[in-house]
């Protein structure tokens, strides 16, 4: 009888070893899975962050365009209403970051073919807008306020 005992109290222990290792294997696997899971979800956050400071970079560039160039239109205007030539100043400072902040968008925007096709007609617009300013600016000096008007 007492071998019956000790076999059957093996046998006991055996099943209850076996219970706990499957479940700390369990228990492991849910750790390993939560931590890929967790690693995963952290380098989606990092990525959506570098985007999202990406366009903004894109959005400030394209933002100092514009300002630039309502500085150039201000320099153009106060020169023909007064033909004071300090009031070109804004002008010529424009004239002398404008390329190098469209260099810069289009340089950010590299990554994108969509954006990068719309450089060109940025560039243009911006040079057809130049050149009025300048044209404007020349009749102002040339033939008065009237012609420039």
């Amino acid at each position: 009888m007492n071998s019956k005992v000790s076999g059957f109290s093996a046998r006991r222990n055996f099943g209850s070893d076996f219970a706990i290792a499957v479940g700390l294997a369990a228990v492991l696997l849910f750790f390993i899975g939560s931590g890929f899971v967790a690693y995963s979800n952290t380098r989606s956050l990092i990525d959506g962050n570098r985007q999202v400071a990406h366009t903004h970079e894109v959005l400030l560039a394209l933002s100092d365009i514009l300002s630039i160039m309502k500085d150039a239109e201000t320099g153009q205007r106060g020169y023909v209403l007064t033909g004071e030539e300090r009031y070109l100043e804004p002008y010529r400072q424009a004239l002398a970051r404008i390329a190098e902040r469209v260099n810069d968008a289009a340089e950010l925007t590299r990554d994108n073919q969509t954006q990068q096709e719309r450089i060109p007609a940025v560039k243009a617009h911006i040079n057809a807008k130049l050149s009025e300013l300048n044209q404007t600016i020349a009749l102002r000096r040339a033939k008065g306020f009237q012609a420039a008007l």
